[in-house]
């Protein structure tokens, strides 16, 4: 942070994650919504923040309830919220008694939602209601500057079939999807260990070029999946040189 309260434009995110999101948590600020994608149980029907910065289209649902939105949840959006560990991505409904505030939604304002669901919306985003406008967005929802990615390994040099003897390789990220929920049917059919419920594909910048992982996360990881946005660089264990997502490597985060 700096003397004005922001977090510097462009920069990496927070390397304390857990302490920032328990933060945000206890004293109201903007909450991370990809933290109830790993921790899901309690934050489901709990009030959180969300600083906008953007609003995609408004869809008018039908009188038939759409799960896992509420019964009665007339209108839907998707929205994307800021907060001091990264952005993240929300299916945001509102009832029938809300839903005349749902056109005045805007980027750089601050509104309050309560969880509903840690996945299963629209793009299978976490869902959430909308409560209330609280009012301004604080400094760190205005979009950053990109940051400068810093080359790493060539994970296209997979496809030749030969992995490296240190399977411990660093990954410049280019870009990193939203974090997906993992079942047991994709973990079978991807050879994903038993332990893996969630996922995100990242692509990795090198000297080469470009190349996508398929990078899979277990309980044990806590909140490190945070961590993993573009600007930073992680490191990685490959598990195998294909097979995942798309069949790309799977790689997991190294032990640390």
């Amino acid at each position: 942070m700096n003397a004005a309260g922001e977090r510097p434009r462009g920069g990496p995110p927070s390397t304390q994650p857990r302490e920032r999101a328990e933060e945000a948590t206890a004293t109201g600020d903007a909450f991370d919504f990809r933290i109830v994608r790993l921790s899901a149980r309690r934050h489901i029907d709990q009030p959180r923040v969300c600083d906008i910065v953007f609003v995609g289209r408004l869809e008018q649902l039908g009188a038939e309830p759409v799960p896992p939105h509420p019964p009665g949840t007339t209108r839907r959006v998707d929205v994307k919220c800021a907060s001091e560990t990264g952005e993240s991505w929300i299916d945001l409904g509102f009832e029938r008694r809300s839903a005349e505030a749902a056109p005045a939604l805007q980027a750089g304002r601050r509104i309050l939602v309560r969880v509903v669901a840690r996945h299963g919306g629209f793009s299978d985003y976490t869902v959430a209601a909308f409560l209330s406008e609280v009012g301004a967005a604080a400094p760190h929802a205005r979009p950053a500057l990109a940051p400068s990615v810093e080359p790493g390994f060539d994970f296209g040099r997979l496809a030749t079939g030969i992995v490296p003897a240190d399977r411990d390789q660093p990954c410049g990220v280019d870009f990193a999807s939203h974090i997906e929920v993992v079942d047991s049917r994709r973990r079978t059919r991807h050879g994903y260990p038993e332990d893996v419920r969630t996922r995100m594909s990242v692509k990795c910048v090198s000297a080469e070029g470009d190349s996508w992982i398929d990078l899979v996360f277990a309980p044990s990881d806590g909140l490190r999946p945070l961590l993993v946005t573009r600007g930073s660089t992680v490191r990685v264990r490959i598990l195998s040189a294909d097979g995942g997502h798309a069949g790309r490597p799977v790689v997991t985060l190294t032990p640390g």
